[in-house]
């Protein structure tokens, strides 16, 4: 396996995203990780060239000892 071509560049995901066709709130699911919070954070960005709103949603299952910290964390990255 090689190496990664390059990064997605802003408009690429703006591209991606507009191709998806949305008609009403873009809803991502955003664990708090580190690929759900670049991509969160990428699309907030992004959100004035975006035709629909922009929504993060975080499920606690409480199945991790952490789950609350999780929680606040994701919280906090959305405020």
């Amino acid at each position: 396996m090689g190496e990664p071509d390059a990064a997605l560049a802003p408009e690429d995901l703006l591209h991606f995203v507009k191709a998806l066709d949305c008609r009403g709130t873009l809803h991502i699911a955003f664990s708090g990780g580190l690929d759900s919070t670049a991509l969160l954070l990428a699309l907030a960005q992004l959100r004035t060239q975006l035709s629909v709103p922009l929504n993060a949603i975080h499920v606690n299952h409480g199945a991790h000892p952490a789950a609350a910290t999780w929680a606040e964390h994701c919280q906090g990255v959305c405020d």
